[in-house]
C-alpha cells in the first residue's frame, strides 16, 4: 500500500509541476509575429435616390391654355447618393396619369436652358462623374397643352432609378 501511495504522490507532484510550468510560459504578443498578411477588400457599387420634394399636380387655367403650356419649376427634387468613383446615372419616366393631357411633357434639370421631351419610357436624366454624397438634382416640368386640354387639376406620374456606373 505504501508503494501505491508513493506512486500516486509522485504523479500528483509531476502534474502539479507541469501545470505550474505551463502557467509561467510567456504568451505570444502581436509584436512576436513577423509575417505579413495581404488583405483585399471589394466594395459593391451602390446608388440610391431620396425624394426631397415632388409636386405632381398640374393646375391648368385659361391663361395657361392661351399661352399653350404650364411650367412647374422644381417640380421634383431628388438627392443622389453613390459610392462609385465613376459616378451615377439617374434615369426616369414621366407621363400623364390616365392620358388626361394630350400635349407633350418636357423636362429639364433646373438651371439648364433647354427642355427635353419625356417620351413616356425610361431615359437618362442626370449623370455624374464622381462619388456623390447627397447631391441635389431638381427637375423643371413643362406641359405643352393641346387645344382640347380641359381646365382644372391634372396629375402626372414620375418614377426614377439610380444606378452606379
Amino acid at each position: 500500500m505504501k508503494k501505491h501511495v508513493k506512486i500516486i504522490s509522485i504523479m500528483v507532484l509531476m502534474i502539479s509541476a507541469k501545470f505550474a510550468y505551463s502557467q509561467t510560459v510567456a504568451l505570444l504578443t502581436p509584436s512576436d509575429v513577423t509575417r505579413t498578411v495581404n488583405v483585399s477588400v471589394s466594395v459593391a457599387k451602390k446608388a440610391r435616390l431620396e425624394v426631397l420634394s415632388a409636386s405632381n399636380i398640374l393646375n391648368v387655367g385659361n391663361e395657361d391654355k392661351a399661352r399653350g403650356y404650364v411650367d412647374l419649376p422644381k417640380a421634383i427634387v431628388l438627392k443622389v447618393w453613390c459610392n462609385s468613383i465613376d459616378g451615377a446615372r439617374v434615369m426616369g419616366q414621366i407621363e400623364p396619369q390616365n392620358n388626361e393631357i394630350k400635349g407633350k411633357i418636357l423636362y429639364r434639370l433646373s438651371g439648364e436652358k433647354n427642355f427635353c421631351e419625356a417620351t413616356g419610357s425610361l431615359h437618362d436624366i442626370y449623370e455624374s462623374y464622381k462619388i456623390e454624397r447627397g447631391s441635389k438634382v431638381s427637375l423643371d416640368i413643362r406641359y405643352l397643352l393641346s387645344d382640347n386640354t380641359p381646365a382644372g387639376d391634372h396629375q402626372f406620374e414620375a418614377s426614377f432609378v439610380a444606378e452606379p456606373k
